[in-house]
């Protein structure tokens, strides 16, 4: 059908782009994703904007196969795991900012580690 035509297309054009920022960006790409790899792994406190910038970083260089240690289902599960309201629930607490954030960064490291 023409619209499975135009979806082949862009998907084939999105593994073009992607291949060609890994080529001019080389480095500097993977030093910047492997600095968020690292930042999840090993971070004390996580901000939920924190978290969010590192994830896209991270699925990036799941996308492009620089990390292969990590799948996009785990990021993806993992995603929706650590907002305010399903860490809440997951410690069966209340928590402020700075709690989430210490509890953020304690439940990415036992999923990543």
């Amino acid at each position: 059908s023409k619209l499975k035509h135009i979806v082949e297309q862009i998907i084939t054009f999105e593994r073009g782009e992607r291949e060609e920022m890994k080529k001019k960006s080389g480095i500097l790409l993977e030093d910047r994703i492997s600095r968020a790899l690292g930042t999840l792994k090993y971070a004390k406190l996580l901000s939920s904007e924190e978290f969010f910038e590192l994830y896209a970083q991270l699925r990036l260089g799941v996308s492009l196969g620089i990390i292969d240690s990590v799948d996009t289902q785990t990021l993806d599960k993992l995603f929706s795991e650590v907002t305010p309201h399903t860490l809440c629930a997951f410690y069966n607490k209340e928590m402020n900012e700075g709690e989430r954030d210490i509890a953020r960064a304690e439940y990415i490291k036992n999923k990543l580690l």
